[in-house]
């Protein structure tokens, strides 16, 4: 074996100088880069994090403006219903009545007590008329009013419907209609909202 590799490392005269060496990059790497790599990984790891709640947040945002954009569709729908499909209120207690009681004439249907109580709807521009509505006559008669109403000008919702046979007079029914009328009234749910 050769002299040079039987010799021990440290006792080269260059051996000391480098271990000292090396043993400062050592010291070096310790204090300032792996500190730095550390803290580099965590702010990476925050970065992502904070990436992700933005995205959670983006979604959020985006959900508040669909719905905010369907409450708007919703409002200027209902306002060209308003406007569109249910009759002002000018009048009409009086006009639902009259139409009420021709129609009932024209089809051989007696209505003699019909009675209507005309209030405002809380926080919408409408006013509702309730009528109540007891009327007798044939079968056919009765059914061809009952279509009547629902091919009505006036906005209609009926609440009920008592129907019994009619003992007498040649037979056919008598029948109670319980119904709502609503009409367009602007200043209706404001001057209710005011109080």
């Amino acid at each position: 074996m050769s002299p040079i590799l039987t010799r021990a490392a440290w006792t080269r005269p260059y051996a000391w100088p480098f271990l000292a060496l090396f043993a400062f990059n050592i010291l070096l790497f310790l204090v300032f880069t792996l500190p730095r790599s550390i803290k580099e990984r965590h702010t990476a790891a925050e970065a992502l994090a904070l990436r992700k709640e933005m995205e959670g947040r983006r979604a959020e945002i985006a959900q508040v403006r669909t719905r905010a954009e369907t409450v708007k569709a919703n409002i200027s729908e209902t306002a060209t219903f308003y406007s569109e499909s249910v009759p002002t209120c000018a009048g009409e207690p009086a006009l639902v009545l009259k139409d009420l009681t021709a129609a009932a004439r024209e089809l051989g249907v007696a209505a003699d007590h019909i009675s209507t109580v005309p209030k405002d709807l809380e926080k919408l521009p409408l006013a509702e008329i309730a009528v109540t509505m007891p009327i007798a006559g044939t079968y056919a008669n009765v059914g061809a009013f009952l279509q009547k109403l629902e091919r009505s000008d006036h906005f209609l919702v009926v609440d009920s419907i008592g129907l019994r046979e009619r003992i007498g007079d040649g037979g056919g029914a008598e029948v109670s209609i319980k119904l709502n009328a609503y009409c367009h009234s602007p200043e209706a749910g404001k001057s209710r909202g005011r109080r």
